[in-house]
């Protein structure tokens, strides 16, 4: 979805026209009920997310039974094991977009 041809144009109005937005970054994610990886947010996850490039990587990831993972632009890594990881990565979802 990312590597795909995205343009913006601009928008005209009474005024004039406003310029072209730029483009903004496409939020990828997953959310799964549980996962076989032992531990289910450790190292092993951290790695395999933080391999690719910021157009190969998920942005959010959610194992409802045990926490979510979420990268920013400085890096992968953030782990949160929390009561309510639904609600936590729905909240997390919710600001990036």
């Amino acid at each position: 979805m990312r590597r795909l041809y995205r343009t913006s144009l601009p928008i005209p109005h009474a005024g004039g026209t406003y310029p072209a937005k730029a483009l903004q970054h496409i939020v990828g994610g997953l959310l799964t009920l549980d996962s076989d990886w032992s531990p289910c947010l450790g190292g092993p996850l951290v790695n395999a997310l933080a391999a690719g490039g910021p157009e190969d990587r998920l942005d959010l990831e959610c194992v409802a039974a045990q926490g979510i993972f979420s990268c920013h632009n400085e890096g992968c890594g953030t782990l949160t094991p929390t009561g309510k990881p639904a609600m936590a990565f729905l909240f997390e979802l919710l600001a990036r977009l």
